[in-house]
């Protein structure tokens, strides 16, 4: 088993950020849930994703759906957020051909070895809807 990587409970957005920037090649052709969903599943192929994190003071973390806790004991989970819980990475629309993942500064490499990873064509490939002539317009 993967040794578990220290995080903090919550991190800020506010202060010093690390960032990347994702360009396609041409203008994006879907919706910005689109992407954000085919980000995050590009990311759930990488074994990083699957990382097992702690908390300081064993501190456990829970979302909850259902009535059902749902734990977040997962860098993917830490960084995307499950139901009932919101994640500690932001991403948005920057133009027509790309969108940018920030995350707090100071955080364990693998935050950034995870995030920097994707490529756009991960993104898009990992897109339900991208040329459907319905949502071609739709990005910006």
């Amino acid at each position: 088993m993967k040794k578990a990587i220290e995080l903090p409970i919550r991190s800020s957005l506010i202060g010093k950020k690390e960032e990347v920037v994702i360009s396609f090649n041409e203008e994006v052709q879907t919706f910005w849930l689109d992407i954000v969903e085919g980000f995050k599943q590009a990311c759930r192929q990488h074994d990083l994703y699957h990382q097992p994190v702690e908390f300081p003071n064993n501190k456990k973390l829970f979302g909850k759906k259902g009535g059902t806790n749902i734990p977040i004991n997962t860098l993917g989970r830490w960084l995307f957020g499950v139901p009932g819980s919101v994640g500690n990475v932001q991403l948005r629309p920057l133009s027509k051909i790309s969108f940018q993942v920030t995350w707090a500064k100071g955080l364990p490499d693998e935050v950034a070895d995870l995030l920097r990873s994707v490529t756009a064509n991960q993104v898009k490939n990992h897109c339900q809807f991208w040329g459907d002539e319905k949502y071609k317009n739709t990005w910006m």
